[in-house]
């Protein structure tokens, strides 16, 4: 599936459609399944082989994907599942279409493995909606610049007014000398007694400056989508601003809730790599795993839960009887 197809599919615009991007792709490399690409790898320029973030990234757009060997193509191929058949209970069917970038065939269910993307086999849909406020943000910032831009605009009443207004700002943004005008124009911009009155202000100050001071709203709130999402995905940001109040445990209270996706996810690709071991003669589940990189953050978060628990305390009542014994020696030898 190519871009286009891709973002028509979501039904969203461009930018909404990036973040979607950048999020998916960030699920899909938290797991590896190195089996999946070396049994399905065939060389030639047409077909270099299926990775499991194809997998997974079909069934976060559809709500199931999955692997089977076309016989009409000649290959193995990945695509977005849909039943073709009545599910059972599990919603499950004996039949099924395989729909690719470019092609689209019926299999019978004993050919083909299939992966869920959750137990609903609905879509990621919670990933469009913060794919729309991340570009509604960035878009908001983009308003709020132009606005906080400093840009006033003379009122010129002639064409050669306004040529010399034009070539005056821009001499002054090229950074040189001013130009003095001798000729009075036909109704110059001047003032009286130093203030500008109603008739002769010929300035449309069409921005206000000041509402750049208003950004850091709109970057909080970046910041605070980017925590909400990786806190649903094993990502969960610590807090820097803990309160005396807090305890660690308080902190991290949400790091559980944060694992439940990533591992749902886990369990459903060993699942999907079980069917491949019984239907293909794959690796089994064994095989499947998070990445290297997945890893690696989660022993950092672990490491940094360790350094931030508080040292030991003191057991007052043991440090009460050391003092009474001290007191009763020193009585002793005197």
């Amino acid at each position: 599936m190519d871009k286009k197809d891709m973002q028509k599919l979501l039904s969203i615009p461009k930018r909404s459609y990036d973040y979607w991007v950048l999020m998916a792709g960030t699920i899909c490399d938290m797991f590896t399944y190195p089996d999946l690409w070396d049994k399905t790898h065939i060389d030639g320029d047409d077909f270099t082989g299926i990775e499991v973030e194809t997998l997974i990234s079909y069934a976060m757009s559809n709500g199931v994907s999955g692997v089977a060997y076309s016989e009409k193509l000649g290959r193995w191929v990945c695509g977005r599942l849909n039943w073709s058949d009545v599910p059972n209970d599990n919603g499950i069917a004996r039949k099924c279409i395989l729909n690719g970038v470019s092609w689209a065939e019926e299999f019978s269910l004993e050919k083909v493995a299939f992966y869920r993307n959750n137990y609903f086999q609905s879509p990621e849909n919670q990933i469009l909606w913060f794919a729309r406020q991340f570009s509604d943000t960035d878009t908001a910032q983009k308003a709020l610049i132009r606005h906080s831009r400093y840009t006033p605009m003379p009122v010129a009443s002639t064409d050669q007014e306004k040529r010399e207004y034009e070539g005056a700002m821009q001499r002054n943004i090229n950074g040189e000398d001013i130009t003095v005008l001798v000729r009075p124009l036909s109704n110059p911009m001047l003032t009286q007694n130093g203030q500008r009155t109603e008739e002769n202000d010929r300035i449309l100050n069409l921005t206000d400056p000041t509402m750049i001071e208003k950004m850091h709203f709109l970057s909080e709130y970046h910041s605070e989508l980017k925590k909400r999402f990786a806190a649903l995905y094993g990502m969960c940001f610590k807090n820097s601003s803990k309160s005396a109040q807090e305890s660690v445990d308080e902190v991290h209270s949400m790091d559980n809730f944060s694992l439940i996706q990533p591992f749902l996810k886990l369990k459903s690709l060993k699942e999907f790599a079980d069917q491949c071991q019984r239907k293909f003669g794959w690796a089994g589940s064994e095989t499947v795993d998070f990445s290297e990189l997945w890893k690696r953050e989660d022993a950092s978060a672990k490491q940094a839960d360790e350094d931030e628990k508080p040292a030991e305390r003191f057991d007052d009542n043991r440090e009460l009887e050391t003092e009474e014994d001290e007191n009763e020696n020193t009585s002793g030898d005197s």
